[in-house]
Formats: structure tokens, sequence, C-alpha cells
């Protein structure tokens, strides 16, 4: 489906679902509003991919948080032996915060969640309760000693309250973490049986990140809200209502920014496929070798990009690497071109062969520090058989758009096209990544 389509499927959808009038049919009618959307394979892809950034921000915290409480340990461990604080009677003394309970929370699995509630705002971290305890028994230790230990106390403290702000807004403003809730809530609305039991199933029936699960079940069952319920329907609807539409607003703009590159690239093959033939061929024309007829076009595309309000970088060496054409941070996502052209047919052939394995290894490397989730092979046709591309095509959370700009001479076109080739971009790419 061409991303213009995709975009008014998600906006038809999304006021479809949010036009219904109270919690219940928000209930009901959200399973078909995530089927219609996931039907979708550009929305479904923009989607996985939401889930993905909102899983490095949780594994990033959660890293933080194992760090940290390393760093806690090394100050337990210089903690003073105090028999009586550290008893079960003085641990109750001390509201239960005692060496004890620090060695059982700090190996205790943590409570951080990859789906976090609705507030999300609270510090559930294991790193915050071992920094509570360590500050009511460190009220235990001699004074001396005290304050040594306290100002390496403070200064994990610090770093942790700059990691979790910096985390609760992330939770906050990530769509991924909305869309989690809204698919557990699916799951909720109708949980399988859990036998044999399963622990990890638990959150599907008991876990309330929108609303009471038992309460949200009989709703979209058919219960009504009684005159004691109506301010847990009303906050569960609010929460639903803001999950559905950061999700929906992330969903086109992510859809919009993959549309709006197309759209760029397919400005440029039609100039120069209408307007501007005589002036690329005399780009190219007397160079015997291909590659630099390649770069010399490349710098013809960075020029009309540049001229559009992008700023590529052209053959600049990213990761030990030159990719035709790059732009990093601040844009996000990455934007990856790849330029090839051909004369004949060993050039055409040689194209497809050399492309998507160019573009594959490349993406490899400048993935492990930009998002890049699209690439595009851009390939001019100066003469030989007409390319005719059956893509995009997406292996391994990397999708390759193919654009082909047709410049060759009327002579070798038209009605006097020998051969005409079908390439389906999935097996190229396919072969490239065994």
């Amino acid at each position: 489906m061409p991303l213009d389509d995709s975009r008014r499927l998600v906006a038809r959808e999304r006021d479809a679902l949010l036009g219904r009038g109270d919690l219940a049919q928000l209930l009901v009618w959200l399973v078909t509003f995530v089927e219609r959307v996931q039907g979708d394979p550009s929305a479904a892809r923009a989607l996985a991919d939401m889930r993905r950034d909102a899983a490095r921000v949780h594994e990033r915290f959660a890293s933080h948080d194992v760090e940290t409480i390393e760093r806690l340990s090394a100050v337990r461990a210089d903690v003073p032996d105090d028999p009586e604080a550290d008893s079960k009677e003085g641990g109750e003394s001390l509201g239960g915060y005692n060496l004890p309970w620090f060695d059982a929370v700090a190996r205790a699995p943590s409570e951080l969640h990859e789906t976090p509630a609705i507030a999300g705002t609270k510090d559930v971290s294991t790193t915050s309760k071992l920094i509570r305890c360590l500050r009511v028994r460190l009220d235990r230790t001699a004074d001396l000693q005290q304050t040594v230990l306290r100002e390496r106390l403070d200064s994990i403290a610090a770093d942790h309250e700059h990691a979790f702000r910096e985390y609760s807004m992330r939770l906050r403003a990530t769509a991924g973490f909305a869309l989690n809730r809204l698919l557990l809530v699916m799951r909720q609305l109708n949980p399988r049986p859990n036998v044999p039991f399963d622990a990890s199933r638990i959150d599907d029936l008991y876990r309330n990140i929108i609303g009471d699960p038992e309460f949200l079940r009989s709703l979209a069952h058919g219960a009504r809200v009684k005159p004691t319920e109506t301010y847990a329907a009303s906050a569960a609807e609010a929460n639903l209502r803001s999950d559905i539409s950061l999700v929906c607003d992330d969903l086109l703009r992510r859809l919009e920014t993959t549309q709006s590159r197309e759209g760029l690239l397919g400005t440029y093959k039609l100039r120069c496929e209408w307007y501007d033939v005589a002036a690329i061929e005399g780009l190219v024309r007397g160079m015997a070798d291909e590659l630099q007829k390649e770069d010399r076009l490349a710098d013809h595309l960075a020029l009309f990009l540049f001229d559009s309000g992008l700023r590529p970088l052209t053959r600049a060496m990213v990761g030990r690497l030159e990719p035709d054409l790059f732009e990093g941070f601040p844009v996000d996502p990455a934007f990856y071109v790849e330029v090839k052209q051909y004369g004949d047919r060993d050039g055409a052939l040689k194209a497809l062969r050399d492309g998507p394995r160019q573009i594959w290894s490349t993406a490899e490397r400048l993935r492990s520090r930009y998002d890049l989730r699209d690439a595009f092979l851009v390939v001019f046709r100066r003469g030989g058989p007409l390319l005719r591309f059956e893509g995009p095509a997406t292996v391994r959370e990397l999708t390759i758009r193919p654009v082909l700009i047709d410049v060759a001479p009327g002579a070798s076109s038209g009605g006097k096209q020998r051969e005409i080739i079908s390439v389906t971009v999935e097996k190229l790419l396919a072969s490239s990544t065994d």
C-alpha cells in the first residue's frame, strides 16, 4: 500500500476509534483498530519501530539500574557492622532499612517493566530503594565514617536522579510505551487460560496500567458503570484516549517522514527524466571509470537535496565506510542513499548485484550508531535494459527503497526498448544478507 494510503488509513481509524462514545465502546473497538492498522505493512513496520524505541529507553535505564546497584553495594560493604541495627528487631526500628534488607532487595528481580503504568513517574528502580535504605542505615554510623560514606552515597544518588528524570520524561513522550499499554489492555480484555500456570502471564490478568483489569474486562463484556465506579471509568477512559492519541500522532509522523523522503526522490526523478536528461548525460560524458560516473551523479543528487532543505554528506568517512549520501544527527531517523548507474546489460546486472550488497554492508555499520530504518537505492539508467523494481522490501528491520531514474536516449527507450528486467528487491536483499 502506498504511504499516502497508509496515512489515510491510520487517520481514518484513529478518528473512528476516538469518536466512540464511552469507555466500553473504546475497549471493544480497540481490538479492531489495532488489527486494521497492523494489517497495513508500512504502518505495522512503524509500530514495530515504536516498540523498539521504547525497548531501547527501557534497556538504557535498566542497565543504569544494574550498574548503580554495584556502586551502592560497594558503599554497603564499607558500612561498619552493627549487630543491633542489622538484627530483625533492629530492622523493624529502622523501618526495615538495614543491611540484610539491602542484600535481599539487591538480589531480588527488578520491578522495572517494559510496559510501565500510565502514571509512570514513580521511581520503582532497585537503586531508589537501596539509596533510601543506606540513608537510614548510615544514621547509625559514627559521624566521621558517616560523612565519608554519605558523600559517596550523595554522588551516586545525584547520578541516579539525573538518569531517572531523563527516563521519566521519555516514558511520557515515547509512543512505544503507550503502544505496549494498549496491547496489554487488549490481552487483559480476553486473557488466555493460564493453565498450566505461567508466572510470566500474570501481567495479562492482574496488572493495572490504564485501569483495573477486572473492571475493564467487565465493561467490555457488557457490565454497566456503577455510581461508585464513575471516577475510575472516567480516569481509565482519559488514560486510554491519551495513549491512543500518542500512538497515532507518532505513527503518522513516522509515515510522513518516510513519505516526504520518497516524495523528494520522486520529484528528483521527474526533474531528471523530463527536464535534465542532456545535462545529466553531459556530467558523465567522456568518463571511462564507472565509479567516477556514480560519484558525479551522486553529487548532482546531493545538490538537489541541499536545495530542498537537507544537508547530506557525500562520500564522507562514517564508521570507516563511505556511503554515497548520508545525513545523521540531527535528522531522525538517519537518511542514507546509495547511487548506481549503468549503460548496458552488464552494467545493469552489476548494479543489481552490488547495490543491495553494498547497502546492507554499510547499513549494518551505520546502525550501530544511528537510527537507520530506510536506505534508498537510486539507479540511473543511461542505456541497456529497463529495470522494473518490485519493492520496497524489508529484511532484519532495514527497508531498501529503490528508485530508477531513466535518462536513456530515445533510441533505446519506448518502442525501441529491447529488454525489461523485473527485479524483486526482497530476493536481491535476501541474497545479500545470507
